[in-house]
């Protein structure tokens, strides 16, 4: 990758700066501790110079090593969200553990995509018409033969599948996947992301809502291990 670390600092530190987004509900989300995501996004970018890429496996390996570089740089930071998982999660523990664990993925993960997506409302709806506990756009559904979005089993199946396609696409990178879920792999695609470290370069590019939702959730996971 050929790229200054130093001017893309300076271009996603102005991308950030005092940055405030929207959720999905209308509600306000703030972003700080820029100072140190510059400092995690110097550090990501120096190592991605430096280190050979890594291998792309499919949705089944484990994550942890694939998405080293991204969990360090973007999960951890301090953002202004909820840090703490949803209170009302248990009541579809049993399912998630079931469809999670089907699927290849993370329980924590579907927790957390869960949590951020609809805080494990199965009749909510945002704005966009994206449905239940996964937010599946009508689209999505009827591509995964969802019936009825908000029926839980149905609408986590669905939205664990396609969760399960992105980090297939994207060679098991967990931001990317992420993104992709988020605003969609053809905006992805369309700014050339295949890995994290790529993701990380090009970061200002995205909606600041998919910014956003890419730290909430990978916050959200640590939370749910």
């Amino acid at each position: 990758m050929s790229i200054d670390p130093r001017m893309m600092a300076q271009l996603i530190k102005l991308q950030l700066l005092d940055y405030t987004g929207m959720t999905e509900s209308g509600s306000s989300t703030s972003l700080n501790g820029g100072s140190d995501f510059m400092d995690m996004l110097q550090s990501l970018m120096n190592s991605s110079l430096s280190e050979p890429a890594a291998a792309a496996q499919s949705a089944t390996a484990a994550p942890a090593g694939l998405n080293r570089l991204a969990v360090s740089a973007i999960g951890s930071m301090p953002i202004g969200m909820a840090a703490a998982p949803a209170t009302d999660a248990s009541g579809y523990a049993s399912l998630i553990k079931q469809v999670a664990a089907s699927r290849g993925l993370e329980e924590s993960l579907v927790n957390a995509v869960i949590d951020a997506e609809s805080s494990f409302n199965a009749r909510s709806v945002s704005p966009a018409g994206a449905k239940g506990l996964m937010q599946l756009m009508d689209g999505t559904s009827h591509s995964l033969g969802v019936t009825d979005p908000f029926d839980p089993v149905q609408n986590v199946q669905a939205g664990t599948q396609y969760l399960a396609n992105m980090l297939n696409k994207y060679g098991g990178n967990k931001a990317v996947a992420l993104a992709a879920y988020n605003a969609g792999p053809s905006r992805i695609d369309s700014l050339g992301i295949r890995s994290d470290s790529e993701l990380m370069e090009k970061y200002y590019l995205l909606p600041k809502e998919t910014q956003s939702y890419v730290q909430k959730v990978l916050h959200l996971q640590q939370a749910y291990r």
